[in-house]
């Protein structure tokens, strides 16, 4: 909000974080109730009415918020995305790119609940391509360290 980053502490950041529910063998009409009720996003590729894969995976750590990709189809073609360079960019920075290229983020470093925390690593390397729905983690550190 004008201009200000949102800063959190560690307790707030762990609460932000939620664990996938399995809903694979679930019908999508279930799923989808299962997903918004865990405070998720779900996009359904396919024309099955059973979901027969999903990404992120059960128990998979994503923040509350994130999308789940429901396949109804064992045969569904992959919707893969080429990941952006996440380093460099505020942590309201990385969760606009996230959201654009429809990836889910786990943000982690000491200097999240500090001001001018930069994001200066990723757990994925920019340009490979994965699922859209996949958790990518981004490290911060404040922008003065020279880690």
């Amino acid at each position: 909000y004008m201009g200000v980053e949102q800063q959190y502490t560690e307790e707030e950041l762990e609460k932000l974080d939620i664990r996938t529910p399995g809903v694979v063998g679930n019908t999508v009409s279930a799923a989808k109730v299962t997903l918004s009720e865990a405070g998720l996003t779900v996009k359904v590729i396919g024309d099955g009415e059973t979901v027969e894969r999903q990404v992120p995976a059960e128990s998979q750590s994503i923040p509350k918020g994130g999308t789940v990709v429901l396949y109804t189809q064992a045969t569904a073609e992959q919707t893969m995305v080429e990941v952006p360079d996440f380093t460099g960019l505020t942590v309201s920075g990385v969760n606009d790119l996230a959201a654009s290229y429809k990836l889910n983020v786990r943000f982690s470093g000491s200097s999240l609940n500090t001001a001018g925390a930069i994001s200066y690593k990723q757990s994925v390397e920019k340009g490979k391509k994965v699922e859209i729905g996949t958790v990518i983690e981004v490290d911060f550190r404040h922008q003065d360290s020279n880690d």
